[in-house]
C-alpha cells in the first residue's frame, strides 16, 4: 500500500491539492495530512485547529474519498515543526499497530530537503521517506529572485536546512531557560494544569 503524507504546507492551497489529486493521489490508498496549529491561536487549542485539518478538509473537498483521508495534528508550535509533524506521524503509525515501509511527503518544493531529512530522522529505519514537490504558487520558483517573498524564503530555507543538517539532534522533553520542561513535547500531547 502507498502512503502519501502531506507536511505543514501541504494544505498550501487548493490548486496545490488539486494538482497533487490529479497526479499521485488517486493510485493510493491512503493520505494522512499533518500540520501543526494555526498560526494565531497562541499555540495547540485542539486537533481542529491545526493546518492537519484544513488539509484533510480541502483534499475531501477536492475528491478525495472520505475513508482514505486521515489527520494527523501535531500538537507543537514554534520550534522544531517539521520534526514534530514526523514524529506525530510516527505515533499515529505506531498508535493504529501499522507497520508502513515508505511513505511519500508532498510539500513545497523549497521545504523538500529540510522534510525528508527531518521524516527521515523521525521514521527511520523502519519507514523509507520519498519526497513529492509542488511549487509555491505566489511566485515563478524559475525566478525567485525576482520576487521579495522569493528571496526571502529561499534564505529562510537555507538557513533552517543548514540548522537541521548539523545543528539539530532529536532529543528528550525540551527545556526553558530556566531548566524546566517544556509545556509541549513532540513525543507526548501537552496535559492541561488545573
Amino acid at each position: 500500500m502507498q502512503m502519501f503524507s502531506l507536511s505543514k504546507t501541504g494544505y498550501m492551497n487548493m490548486q496545490s491539492a488539486q494538482r497533487s489529486k490529479n497526479s499521485k493521489l488517486t493510485l493510493i490508498k491512503r493520505v494522512f495530512a499533518t500540520g501543526d496549529p494555526v498560526e494565531g491561536t497562541r499555540g495547540y487549542t485542539n486537533d481542529y485547529n491545526t493546518s492537519a485539518s484544513v488539509g484533510a478538509d480541502l483534499l475531501k473537498k477536492s475528491g478525495l474519498p472520505v475513508e482514505s483521508v486521515q489527520m494527523v495534528p501535531s500538537r507543537v508550535m514554534d520550534r522544531d515543526r517539521t520534526y514534530s509533524l514526523a514524529i506525530a506521524l510516527r505515533n499515529w503509525f505506531r498508535k493504529h499497530n501499522m507497520s508502513v515501509h515508505s511513505v511519500n511527503v508532498i510539500t513545497e518544493n523549497l521545504h523538500a530537503r529540510r522534510t525528508r531529512l527531518l521524516f527521515e530522522k523521525a521514521l527511520c529505519p523502519e519507514t523509507s521517506v520519498g519526497i513529492n514537490v509542488v511549487p509555491n504558487p505566489d511566485y515563478d520558483p524559475k525566478y525567485w529572485w525576482r520576487y521579495s517573498e522569493g528571496v526571502k524564503d529561499v534564505a529562510s530555507e537555507a538557513i533552517t536546512y543548514l540548522h537541521a543538517r548539523f545543528l539539530f539532534y532529536p532529543s528528550g522533553p525540551k527545556r526553558d531557560l530556566r531548566g524546566r520542561k517544556a509545556l509541549f513535547h513532540p513525543e507526548r500531547p501537552p496535559t492541561l494544569r488545573t
